[in-house]
């Protein structure tokens, strides 16, 4: 009897306990948001001395990345994209994690557009654009999942 209440004690705790590989609350490693390679874009619509903020969260530091770019224009005057990515960012080579979580914004009130896109592994997950309108700010703010492939 007692080797009976001992098997049916451990059958018990094995039923109540979480699978091997993750701790029962959603926490086990993801796979598929494993090695991604992140670029950020972002371009404007104003032709002369445009500078944006660009801001996204570094999950190893636990912080946010923020830095002003300056945009620059070719010998017609248009605006070339700002690109961050892996090649000269090592946060954003081989990226590990599940969200890519930021914004852009232009610290003053010229009501020209902002555009962003965010490519994962070279496929395009966020496009967006923004106008500013009298004496707002254009920010895009994004919070991409890149497991569900939505932005939130």
């Amino acid at each position: 009897m007692k080797k009976l209440i001992y098997i049916f004690g451990i059958l018990l705790m094995i039923s109540c306990s979480a699978p091997l590989g993750g701790d029962g609350v959603g926490n086990e490693p993801i796979s598929d948001v494993f090695n991604k390679n992140v670029r950020i874009e972002a371009l404007t619509d104003n032709k002369e001395n445009d500078a944006i903020y660009i801001t996204y969260f570094d999950y190893t530091e636990n912080e946010h990345n923020w830095k002003q770019y300056f945009f620059e224009y070719d010998a017609l005057g248009n605006p070339k994209p700002i690109i961050i990515d892996s090649s000269d960012n090592q946060i954003l080579k081989n990226y590990n994690f599940r969200y890519i979580e930021g914004e852009i914004y232009r610290n003053n009130s010229i009501p020209d557009a902002l555009h962003l896109k965010i490519y994962v592994d070279d496929e395009l997950v966020f496009d967006e654009s923004e106008q500013g309108e009298d004496d707002e700010f254009v920010i895009i703010k994004f919070n991409y999942d890149i497991l569900t492939k939505t932005n939130n």
